[in-house]
């Protein structure tokens, strides 16, 4: 991203609303970005590029998972 970089604005998003489900997307992918992304709060993190199937999966296990938060 240009003026920020995603992380940071998934942070900033998880600041104002925590509730919020942050699917990330990043081209190339190490272990310590996966670890960043679990401490910034994001929900999915899918390596570019990716199809909707795999979108669509990550889509998937995040309403999967706020439903299952409902129904406790």
């Amino acid at each position: 991203m240009p003026r920020l970089p995603g992380a940071e604005l998934a942070h900033a998003v998880q600041q104002i609303r925590p509730d919020v489900p942050v699917i990330m997307a990043s081209g190339y992918l190490r272990p310590e970005d996966l670890e960043a992304a679990a401490r910034l709060g994001i929900r999915e993190l899918i390596s570019k590029p990716y199809d909707l199937a795999e979108l669509g999966r990550a889509l998937h296990r995040i309403f999967a998972g706020a439903l299952a938060g409902q129904k406790t």
